[in-house]
């Protein structure tokens, strides 16, 4: 928490509630769909071996947080504007909690599938509303900074679960048992660590303003801040404003406008060689390709590859607000050229 503080700003103190908050939303959100993209990696061969699973049903169920993952994220922004963030991402808890008992104890494939499936729904749901929650509660100076920090959290949860999975802790084909079994329920704890902390967290201001409780906003502000009144008043100003200002605006109008259809389209365009790199291939089955080229240990290059890519997203921390989005963004597209 202390390090955290000192990130987001060196030369202020941190208010306790801007700190729970970010650290609830980190844990229910980025850490968990990074656990559930990397947990799988040194597990396939035992639940392969278990249920005497085919090639296309493990590909399926590595696939099912992905599947349930999609249909999460479509509904997540709607939700969340009807009933607020803080409110979907607690009720959030319940599919992932679900889908994580449902692998943890399954009997067969079937169950496996399933609950991957529905922990995707939620990873969805979570994916979705942290960078939305993260960027209305932070301030505008530390905002770039707090949205790095749900990549870090993502790329670290990949890395604990390629840990948590070596053949020294939930054992191998010969010696698993039922250690593979506890592996798959660790994500209930950051889920219930969610729930509890944003109990006492508070819902968003913008969302607050959205809804015209400006007076609960401003409340809810002011313990995120931990600042004067007129301070609280004036980005509360600054939210109405922008409120004012803001449309209904469609799919239709997006790409119409000239302006919007651009800004989809980079968007589009940046997650699409994100993709398209096939990094999710490498972070899901990393043992396996190691053990294709013949590596004796792939447990040890996998965990490698998973602290390179939490070492990637912390450089981003640092240098995200120092170069600039665009240009960091270009020597990355560039670097991945190169490759």
């Amino acid at each position: 928490m202390g390090f955290l503080a000192k990130a987001l700003n060196p030369d202020a103190s941190i208010p306790g509630f801007l700190l729970l908050s970010i650290s609830a939303v980190l844990a229910g959100g980025s850490l968990q769909m990074g656990f559930s993209i990397g947990c799988m990696a040194n597990v396939i061969p035992i639940i392969g071996k278990v249920f005497d699973l085919s090639d296309v049903v493990i590909s399926l169920i590595v696939s099912g947080i992905a599947i349930g993952g999609l249909f999460g994220s479509m509904i997540a922004g709607y939700v969340a504007d009807i009933f607020g963030r803080k409110k979907v991402m607690m009720v959030n808890v319940i599919p992932m909690i679900f889908g994580t008992l449902l692998q943890a104890a399954a009997q067969n494939q079937y169950f496996l599938i399933f609950g991957r499936i529905i922990s995707g729904f939620a990873v969805g749901v979570g994916s979705t509303l942290t960078p939305m929650y993260l960027q209305e509660i932070s301030t505008l100076r530390s905002r770039g900074m707090v949205g790095t920090c749900h990549g870090v959290t993502l790329t670290s949860g990949i890395l604990l679960g390629y840990l948590f999975s070596i053949p020294q802790l939930i054992g191998d084909l010969n010696t698993s048992g039922i250690s593979w079994r506890v592996f798959m329920a660790i994500p209930i704890i950051p889920a219930l660590y969610q729930t509890l902390i944003l109990l006492c967290c508070p819902e968003s201001p913008r969302w607050l303003c959205q809804q015209n409780n400006v007076q609960q906003a401003a409340i809810e502000l002011s313990k995120l801040r931990g600042c004067k009144r007129e301070e609280v008043e004036e980005e509360i100003r600054g939210m109405r404003e922008e409120k004012t200002g803001e449309e209904n605006v469609t799919l239709f109008h997006v790409i119409k406008n000239p302006v919007l259809r651009l800004a989809l389209f980079i968007g589009i365009g940046l997650h699409g060689s994100q993709q398209l790199s096939g990094i999710n291939v490498v972070l899901s089955y990393s043992p396996q390709i190691f053990s294709q080229a013949s590596v004796h240990n792939p447990a040890i290059p996998t965990v490698i590859t998973g602290c390179v890519n939490v070492a990637s997203a912390l450089s981003t921390v640092v240098l995200v607000d120092k170069l600039g989005r665009r240009p960091l963004l270009l020597g990355i597209l560039t670097s991945k050229k190169l490759k």
